[in-house]
């Protein structure tokens, strides 16, 4: 995420950090499935969930998933790579 307020905070979703969190993570995903030229059966195999859940998650249907489960799938794909947390205070109107 940026310093600035993502689309969901912009919006003024109450879980717009989860939300921003969770599709980080699936765009990540997403791209990683097709860059491997995946078809949703062996992502499914790798990501270890039912290939139904694959095309949600490819979809983007992202209130379906917990954080837990999108950091897991995401390593499945890459183990290799970290995800991290910055804290950079966000910009406000009264800043």
């Amino acid at each position: 995420m940026t310093d600035e307020a993502t689309v969901f905070h912009q919006l003024g979703f109450e879980d717009a950090d989860e939300l921003a969190i969770k599709s980080e993570l699936v765009a990540s995903i997403h791209a990683m499935v097709k860059a491997r030229g995946l078809t949703q059966e062996l992502a499914a195999k790798l990501l270890e969930m039912p290939r139904p859940e694959v095309s949600h998650l490819l979809r983007g249907r992202i209130s379906r998933f917990t954080i837990d489960r999108l950091v897991r799938a995401h390593n499945a794909l890459a183990p290799d790579i970290r995800i991290g947390i910055s804290s950079q205070p966000r910009k406000t109107a009264e800043a």
